[in-house]
């Protein structure tokens, strides 16, 4: 199964290269976005403007994640500081408040699902773990990964939009976490984690 963290590093390493990720059209009608683009633009955008405050709107992003030296570009969490709750907000924030482009949201949706489907797939503890015992969140977990493996296969990468390996990595990985905890919770285990035995 592909490694997750590295996968994480390599779609932030694409998209500061300043590589232009494209939607496809059904999941930009599906969630209502107002661009079918993610770029590294709007990130850039929000640590100029953050830069020099005392109470940051997005406190862990840094020019280390969006201009990395070579061994930052081997940190995981820096890649994560860009895939986050709180980057999302940010960009969320400069649209709302300070009158930034409505395409800025649909990087914002991206890095929001990112961050879910890391969180999912490097669970290791029973709170985050796929689990039937609440099967409300079970099945949105599941959806969230089977809308990852979807949103995967459609992406374009770069100006040529020609397959990334990346993008066969995160299809790998997904498919194969939503086959093994398939067989783990029928078998009746009652989480699917990293830890488990």
């Amino acid at each position: 199964m592909p490694d997750v963290p590295h996968l994480v590093k390599k779609l932030k390493s694409a998209l500061v290269r300043g590589q232009v990720f494209i939607i496809p059209e059904d999941v930009v009608n599906r969630e209502n976005l107002p661009s079918n683009e993610v770029s590294v633009v709007p990130i850039k955008d929000l640590l100029t403007f953050q830069e020099g405050m005392a109470l940051k709107i997005a406190p862990h992003l840094s020019a280390a994640a969006i201009e990395p030296s070579h061994f930052d570009k081997m940190k995981v969490g820096l890649a994560l500081n860009v895939f986050s709750k709180a980057t999302s907000a940010g960009l969320k924030y400069m649209v709302q408040q300070e009158n930034r482009p409505l395409s800025y949201l649909t990087t914002a949706w991206f890095l929001e699902q990112v961050d879910r489907w890391f969180d999912l797939m490097s669970s290791r503890h029973p709170i985050t773990a796929l689990s039937r015992l609440k099967m409300e969140e079970y099945q949105k977990a599941i959806t969230v990964l089977q809308n990852i493996v979807h949103l995967f296969r459609g992406i374009k990468i770069g100006q040529k939009g020609g397959w990334k390996p990346v993008q066969t990595g995160v299809i790998m990985a997904t498919t194969s976490m939503l086959a093994i905890q398939e067989e783990m919770l029928t078998q009746g285990h009652r989480y699917k984690t990293f830890l488990e035995r």
